[in-house]
């Protein structure tokens, strides 16, 4: 290598020729002698080149620490070499408890099943089917075969009646085992419903468009536990003529703080609706007002006065004196 680094200048064209061609096997030699001494470091193999090797390989295999994983894997590989398969089990059994499951496990195992097949050739096989995922579900198509499976979907098996017996089974007492999708139907039969699924119905709920919502709402309140008007979100959905109604089944509701606050929010105009500029939709909206609170009683006599103050107002910008 030294050599090679040395000038060259002055020689002839076929000497520095030469030159550069002995340098250039003198490096090649070097890089070989270095590769095949870090080859022989690394490759080499301790106790696999002396158990191959072994005339006597249970001598061999005295030199092992028992509990080891090298102790498993060649007692295990002795054990399937000398075709003494029934005795790899509960090694593999001792192996597994004291170092889990390893991928030399999953080599002793593969093994085994492709050695033991001559002997046990559907053990081997599905072996080989767990461990590789394979499976055949496909059949043979038989022309003018009568079929063996049904054709016909037997209609008890997907009626209204099954899909609601087989929530009662998941969750008896509830409607958990109930879609959103289900909601309609239980809207419709909530009379056969007790008071804890119900409240559960209507809490579920998210849309006011279902059919005796105010009888259901009214029938949840008149229970002992219930948590009163406002609470659950489908009271503050309910539409002015829902809301009426339920005011019809329970009067008393009238003067309810949350009541009165879902009124007087669904009374208000449209997000469209320029109430402050346009007096026409400004007097419709208080006049809405004013026939409600004309409902209230006195505990609501400052909203009253309220709506009357700007509806004086707005009687005095249009010119209008009411005495």
């Amino acid at each position: 290598m030294v050599f090679a680094r040395r000038s060259i200048v002055g020689l002839s064209a076929p000497e520095t020729r030469g030159r550069r061609s002995l340098a250039l096997g003198l490096a090649v030699m070097g890089i070989t002698v270095a590769f095949w001494s870090a080859s022989g470091r690394a490759g080499e193999i301790g106790f696999v080149e002396e158990f191959a090797l072994a005339e006597d390989r249970e001598a061999a295999l005295a030199k092992l620490v028992p509990g080891t994983e090298e102790y498993f894997y060649f007692h295990a590989l002795h054990r399937l070499n000398t075709e003494r398969y029934a005795e790899v089990e509960p090694l593999l059994t001792d192996w597994v408890k004291a170092h889990g499951e390893t991928p030399r496990v999953w080599e002793i195992r593969s093994r085994r099943a492709l050695l033991s097949y001559a002997k046990d050739p559907q053990g081997s096989i599905a072996y080989l089917e767990r461990r590789l995922g394979v499976s055949y579900p496909h059949e043979r198509i038989v022309p003018g075969a009568e079929p063996q499976l049904p054709t016909a979907l037997d209609a008890a098996l997907v009626s209204a009646e099954a899909f609601a017996a087989r929530a009662q089974a998941h969750a008896p007492g509830t409607l958990e085992g109930y879609e959103d999708a289900a909601l309609d139907r239980l809207c419709e039969e909530a009379g056969a419903l007790d008071p804890v699924r119900r409240r559960q119905l209507l809490s579920r709920l998210a849309r006011p468009d279902h059919a005796g919502l105010e009888a259901l709402i009214a029938a949840d309140l008149d229970t002992p536990d219930s948590g009163g008007f406002g609470s659950l979100p489908i009271h503050r959905l309910l539409s002015v003529v829902q809301l009426d109604g339920l005011a019809g089944l329970k009067p008393e509701l009238v003067d309810h703080p949350a009541f009165v606050a879902a009124m007087l929010q669904k009374l208000q105009p449209g997000a469209d609706d320029d109430w402050r500029s346009a007096p026409g939709v400004k007097r419709a909206y208080l006049d809405r007002l004013k026939a409600f609170t004309d409902r209230l009683g006195p505990v609501h006599n400052s909203l009253k006065a309220h709506v009357r103050y700007h509806l004086l107002a707005l009687d005095l910008t249009e010119g209008k004196w009411n005495k």
